[in-house]
């Protein structure tokens, strides 16, 4: 009767302890870092964990161009993030870095990690070009436009 108390009493700890996120593999290691940008790159990423102890990847992106990019996409397998700023304050100055984060449950394993678009000062894309031709430019340059009215 106490082995079957114990029991219960274990499970049901697990039970309110166990952490919600769905079931997946989580990346343990730095996956392959690439860019479809001409003239940025993703330079270097380390696991870490953020204000809540989730963890993260953090990475540099160095933009080796004479343009700002104003907000830049980071992708793995069909999941993003973006970072973004405005024509006046960029993300990425020119001829600059920034450093940014990627929440490690958005890693798809097997898949590295892209810089797979971005939006320039001038309002013109690079990257992939469903990402840079595609919904990412619209909705960037839809934004900033608001921004500029207000």
């Amino acid at each position: 009767m106490l082995s079957v108390l114990l029991g219960v009493l274990t499970f049901v700890l697990i039970a309110r302890n166990k952490s919600v996120r769905p079931a997946q593999d989580v990346v343990s290691s730095i996956p392959a870092l690439t860019s479809r940008v001409q003239g940025v790159e993703i330079v270097n990423a380390e696991l870490s964990a953020d204000s809540t102890g989730a963890p993260i990847i953090k990475v540099l992106v160095v933009n080796h161009t004479s343009k700002a990019v104003v907000e830049l996409l980071l992708t793995s397998g069909g999941t993003g993030q973006a970072l973004g700023g405005t024509r006046e304050h960029p993300t990425l100055p020119a001829f600059g870095s920034v450093s940014a984060t990627f929440n490690v449950f958005n890693l798809k394993p097997d898949e590295p990690l892209r810089l797979s678009a971005v939006v320039w000062e001038d309002g013109t894309s690079s990257g992939y070009p469903y990402w840079a031709d595609g919904i990412f430019k619209k909705k960037v340059n839809e934004r900033l436009e608001r921004e500029a009215a207000q």
